[in-house]
Order: structure tokens, then sequence, then C-alpha cells
């Protein structure tokens, strides 16, 4: 049927995104291949783009109103989480304290997951292709830097050592 069609294409912001992650993907794959085996292009707003061990993904990401490129950090619990963003920002601050001065380290208390993000330093939209040759360029050099600034980094162990036993 014709609705059935028209609701299983994207919207012209899907559509927008689609385009703009397939740029992407291609521009990762031409200069950083060893970030991500992504090859297939989406929709949505944001796209995993790499992985750092034990610690979470690369995620490049359109907000509201800005362009992110993160650490999102979601591994096994909260408390292990935690540990990491705080690990990283150690890490960061004491190693790369410029580049550290430039993130935003998010605790999100409402959920599980941390965050380190680097921001465009103004508002972006994904409709607004004039830009997208500075927002692809912003993305690599941002992912470039943040891989860059955690090469050392030791990704923590957490143990409880608190637990409450029936007796």
């Amino acid at each position: 049927s014709r609705s059935a069609q028209q609701s299983s294409q994207p919207s012209e912001k899907g559509a927008a995104y689609f385009r703009f992650w397939e740029l992407v993907i291609q521009r990762i794959a031409a200069e950083h291949r060893a970030w991500t085996t992504a090859r297939q292009s989406s929709v949505k707003s944001w796209l995993i783009v790499g992985r750092l061990p034990g610690a979470g993904e690369f995620v490049i990401s359109f907000t509201r109103d800005r362009v992110r490129h993160e650490l999102y950090i979601d591994e096994s619990d909260a408390a292990r989480n935690l540990a990491m963003l705080e690990a990283i920002r150690t890490h960061l601050t004491t190693t790369k304290r410029d580049f550290a001065a430039t993130l935003s380290f998010e605790d999100l208390p409402s959920r599980r997951a941390k965050r380190v993000a680097d921001y465009y330093p103004v508002a972006a939209d994904v409709r607004n292709e004039a830009e997208w040759p500075q927002y692809i360029e912003w993305m690599i050099d941002s992912g470039s830097r943040m891989r860059d600034a955690l090469v050392g980094l030791r990704v923590p162990r957490v143990t409880v050592h608190d637990v409450t036993r029936d007796p």
C-alpha cells in the first residue's frame, strides 16, 4: 500500500544522515581503515566508529544542535564505567592537559553509561549540506586527537570490596 511505502522511507533528516554517514565511512575507509569495519550507512543520528578495548565505543553523532565525537563507556556495570571515566580523566589531565580542557567528562547520572566527548565548537545540523566538509574534517581530526590522547591509558579493574552476604 502507498502508506506502507511512505512509512518505510526515511524522513528528510534520516535521508540526510544516510548520505552524510556514507561520506564519513568512505573517508574513514580511505584514511583510517583500522578505526572501524563499518561499511554500511544509517539513517540514525550516530555512527559507531571503533572500540577502545575494555573501555567502550567511539561514536560520532549529531546532538540536537551540535556534532559530537565521543568515547561512550558502557561496559559491564555503572561502577566499572565510572572508574573508567575517572581513569580517562586522570590520564588525559596528566598527559594531554590542553586537549583534556576541551573535553566534556559526562557522568550521565540517570544512565549506567558514561561519556568523554569532544563537541564541535558551533551549532550544526545534518541538513546543512554546505557544512558537511567542515563537519567531516572536524570528526576525523577529533577522532585522531582522542585516539592519540588515549595511548598509554591503563584500563582499571574494578573489585567489589563490600558485599552484603546472608549470615
